[in-house]
């Protein structure tokens, strides 16, 4: 049976000279048995500035923070344009240590302004990757919130000429800011058409 605290354990001494020269210290935080399986996690840690890694079936997610911006190992090598050079990128999760190895090239052929930099750049990135993120989120929990249905709905009214309920069901959306430019122009001309002008 694996052991993902001892991969873990494993997986350091491989990251180790690429980061603790640098003043990266592991903190290993946790060994857990969630919904998926065995799991461990720690992090390099300096002073403001952390690297986590989470190892389940393999190094799995890897978290870069700087105080209050995080952004991970993917989207940070896309804000860099290097994703399609990346080593580990390219390695499957389930390749034990070689995720390890791979990270390690990464890091050192790409990371130097988070793990010796100013990180000017890297915050200018995980700030764009934070809106992009939420702009997701926000879009998904419409979805969820059933306004995609009524969105589409109120298209169905319009053309059935139920002003009135065109104008209901857009003005009852939870995220009315995400109507596009021809729903607006539709809910505009069905209040008019409402209201006999």
């Amino acid at each position: 049976m694996r052991d993902p605290k001892s991969e873990l354990e494993a997986g350091t001494a491989i990251l180790d000279p690429a980061l603790v020269p640098h003043g990266f210290v592991f903190q290993f935080q946790d060994a857990e048995c969630g919904s998926g399986g065995n799991f461990a996690w720690g992090k390099y840690v300096r002073r403001d500035r952390s690297l986590d890694l989470h190892h389940r079936w393999g190094l799995g997610i890897i978290q870069y923070n700087i105080a209050d911006l995080s952004m991970d190992h993917t989207a940070y090598l896309r804000s860099l344009g290097v994703d399609n050079q990346s080593d580990l990128l390219s390695v499957p999760l389930e390749s034990g240590l070689d995720r390890y190895h791979a990270l390690r090239s990464d890091i050192e052929n790409f990371c130097s302004d988070f793990v010796t930099g100013p990180a000017i750049e890297w915050a200018a990135a995980a700030k764009l990757d934070g809106q992009l993120r939420s702009e997701r989120n926000r879009r998904l929990n419409a979805i969820y919130v059933g306004d995609d249905h009524k969105r589409q709905h109120a298209r169905e009214l319009f053309s059935n000429k139920r002003y009135a309920d065109v104008v209901a069901a857009l003005t009852g959306v939870d995220y009315p800011d995400l109507l596009d430019p021809s729903e607006q122009q539709m809910l505009e001309i069905a209040r008019k058409r409402a209201n006999g002008r």
